[in-house]
């Protein structure tokens, strides 16, 4: 049986995530996950067995960010950056296993907090550093060469390709010019910001057939049409991530969806419908659904006469049915009235009609409200004007296409 040991990683076989030991005693073992980066999870010496055992999770031989770097190959400024660090945070981490408690985890970076003047979050920061790369004080080596100023754009100063080599092929690439950030920008428009469907990877496709190929005649008279040279092309990642740049998810999706679209499916969710209500009977809200059933005659029940349209009237602050109403007209401010009646009766009455005996406190819905919010059609009646001028009821109405705001 082998030895758990402290810096193994084991990788699921379930989602692919590897995970580092941390401390280990006979019975118990601390790991942590290097994708998530959560807080480490305890587990016991024989639980983390059973899993190897029965192959969720592997052995790998794999580093995974751990920094094993000779000294005279580290910077001078990187060094101070990281004993800067060490210096903060070394008795933190050999605080074991106290410091795998989230109890006394936090306790401790609290007094560090006080002690050093670094927020705990930095501390915190410092501590999944430590945890993902291997658990020593090259842990805290910076990483200024991966960095690059936010919303800058590389300047290419000689005459090579910027940005990272080609993984195939064997031409060094094209960079992006302006002359190519304006072919990416026409056939966007063209292609891509529009009701047409197609994906990033068709638009640009079409590009490339629009813009980088050229007709030749060969000896046979035939002409035919060729791609330019690989180096005179940009690649679908250059595409990609000019897109990215330049376009967020809002503009990408109001302008291939719409507005309406974005506004009812998208959106950010700020807030409920029950926003600002004060209590119950300050708003309802009206709602008709037709039935998914056909009715039949009670006379012959071979002819249908047709399918119910529901009336549902609910409380927007305690979500209460207040009234409703079935019948077969459409969607009609007749179908609305009656439903805002029922909303208004006593319902003690209306359920002993039905034969159903009921309390006041099982039903105490026999109110008119302050404000009703319906949909734009039964509700934009000129008929609704009797209702807010003699019952002093302020008529609401959603948008078209959104039904979300009556959730």
């Amino acid at each position: 049986m082998s030895p758990i040991n402290i810096n193994d990683v084991y990788v699921s076989n379930d989602d692919g995530h590897p995970y580092r030991v941390l401390w280990t005693s006979s019975e118990i073992v601390y790991i942590f996950d290097l994708v998530d980066m959560n807080m480490p999870e305890l587990l016991g010496v024989s639980d983390l067995r059973e899993k190897i055992d029965s192959a969720i999770l592997s052995l790998s031989t794999e580093d995974f960010g751990a920094r094993m770097l000779s000294e005279d190959t580290i910077e001078a400024k990187d060094r101070e950056f990281r004993d800067s660090i060490w210096r903060i945070m070394e008795s933190v981490v050999t605080d074991e296993p106290n410091i795998y408690d989230r109890t006394a985890r936090l306790s401790i970076l609290k007094e560090k907090s006080s002690e050093s003047g670094r927020s705990v979050k930095t501390l915190y920061k410092y501590l999944k550093w430590y945890w993902a790369r291997g658990k020593n004080r090259n842990a805290f080596l910076p990483e200024f060469r991966n960095c690059g100023g936010k919303g800058k754009e590389h300047n290419n100063r000689g005459n090579g390709k910027i940005g990272r080599p080609r993984k195939y092929g064997g031409t060094a690439g094209r960079n992006v010019d302006d002359e190519i950030k304006r072919i990416f920008e026409k056939v966007i428009k063209k292609y891509y910001h529009n009701r047409n469907g197609y994906t990033l990877k068709d638009t640009y496709d079409l590009m490339i057939k629009e813009h980088y190929t050229k007709f030749v005649t060969h000896p046979n008279g035939i002409v035919k049409a060729e791609l330019l040279p690989e180096n005179e092309i940009p690649t679908i990642g250059q595409f990609r991530y000019w897109y990215s740049k330049k376009h967020d998810i809002t503009e990408k999706i109001t302008k291939r969806k719409g507005d309406a679209k974005y506004a009812l499916d998208h959106r950010a969710i700020l807030g409920k419908s029950d926003y600002g209500i004060m209590g119950p009977g300050a708003k309802y809200q009206i709602d008709a659904t037709i039935g998914d059933v056909y009715l039949v005659s009670r006379f012959n029940r071979a002819d249908i006469i047709g399918r119910p349209v529901i009336y549902f009237i609910i409380d927007t602050f305690s979500r209460m049915v207040a009234g409703m109403y079935v019948g077969l007209e459409g969607p009609s401010w007749a179908g609305a009235m009656m439903a805002i009646t029922n909303a208004a009766s006593d319902k003690v009455k209306y359920c002993a009609e039905h034969g159903v005996e009921i309390t006041v406190a099982e039903w105490p819905c026999r109110h008119v409200p302050n404000a009703i919010l319906g949909d734009r059609g039964e509700m934009e009646s000129k008929s609704v004007e009797t209702l807010i001028n003699a019952l002093n009821v302020r008529v609401e109405n959603a948008p078209p296409y959104r039904a979300d705001m009556k959730d």
